[in-house]
């Protein structure tokens, strides 16, 4: 039986730009690095480990054209609520230490 099985519905793009994300309605923010993107959601390294389905606010602090990407940025948010759906803890100790998946909140208008 297949565990890692891709889920996503919609196709994934490599991305390299600083975030910084905050809890929801707390002052307080954490530095951040995304590693891609999709539709629905995006990944990003952390040093703080976060829980799954807390849901944090994400601001891209800036964007890198045609640098560190492997398709047009369109399609990344650069700012939103989002629900994390895993952390894992990573191994490189030279890297930020988390590996975080979220998904965006569905706009409503």
């Amino acid at each position: 039986m297949e565990t890692n099985m891709e889920r996503r519905l919609s196709e994934r793009h490599s991305y390299s730009v600083p975030i910084v994300f905050s809890f929801f309605n707390q002052r307080e923010s954490f530095k951040a690095h995304t590693h891609n993107y999709c539709e629905m959601g995006m990944g990003f390294e952390s040093d703080i480990p976060l829980k799954p389905g807390a849901t944090i606010f994400i601001r891209v602090k800036k964007f890198y054209p045609n640098k560190s990407c492997t398709d047009p940025s369109y399609g990344l948010r650069s700012v939103g609520l989002v629900d994390v759906k895993w952390c894992r803890e990573g191994i490189d100790v030279d890297k930020l230490n988390y590996s975080v998946g979220v998904e965006y909140y569905a706009s409503v208008y």
